[in-house]
């Protein structure tokens, strides 16, 4: 192909950029659409109402298995929203209640290495931000962690009250107060927070497993 074909199949691809009106999700060769979260579904058939989405259920690997044997870890994906972190970091980090917490990123890390961090983790720090699904936030909940943050959308399936603190996006006054309350109820009463992360374990295993996972895309 000559490079100005090349360009716009490259441009169809992105069916909102540049304000194309046609692209390729209209052709009469394309069979549907594959994706990994109820948000995501939803908003696909919305975008395209005349053509066929099918959810596919993550499915969480082994490695990241419930831990009681939790420290005084703060967990968090730096990658993510790092303007958010740092100012409820700074904010924090010479609080009186934080003395004897950890704050500890996972980057560049293999599989194994992060499932041990967060097995070891009391709580984890979600930066969700416009996710298809935002897997991160699930593996901490598999291994026990109290998760803290941004749903990013697709993660209000799993984002539940009765385990976990839901964050509006980049409300970082609502997010401080929260972990601040969690640091403290921790310190005083670690098996209170303890108890939310094996309950939450228990929920993200039972939804997002291997069998769902290879059971829906068979479907697909």
């Amino acid at each position: 192909k000559d490079i100005g074909t090349i360009k716009k199949s490259a441009v169809n691809l992105f069916p909102f950029l540049n304000n194309v009106v046609e692209h390729s999700y209209d052709n009469t060769n394309f069979l549907g659409f594959l994706t990994v979260s109820q948000d995501s579904k939803e908003y696909l058939n919305l975008a395209f109402p005349n053509q066929k989405t099918e959810r596919i259920c993550l499915g969480l690997n082994s490695s990241f298995s419930f831990s009681s044997n939790k420290e005084k870890i703060i967990a968090f994906m730096p990658r993510k929203l790092k303007e958010d972190f740092n100012q409820i970091n700074q904010i924090l980090v010479n609080n009186p209640h934080f003395k004897d917490w950890k704050w500890q990123p996972i980057d560049n890390r293999t599989e194994d290495e992060v499932a041990t961090i967060l097995q070891k983790s009391a709580i984890f720090l979600s930066f969700n931000y416009n996710e298809g699904f935002g897997l991160p936030s699930v593996e901490a909940m598999a291994c026990g962690c109290y998760v803290i943050g941004y749903a990013g959308n697709a993660g209000k399936e799993y984002f539940l009250s009765e385990f976990s603190s839901i964050v509006a996006d980049r409300n970082i006054i609502e997010y401080t107060k929260v972990l601040l309350d969690k640091v403290i109820t921790f310190n005083e009463n670690p098996l209170s927070l303890i108890n939310l992360g094996k309950e939450a374990s228990v929920y993200v295993h039972k939804t997002y497993n291997l069998a769902h996972e290879k059971q829906s895309t068979v479907n697909a």
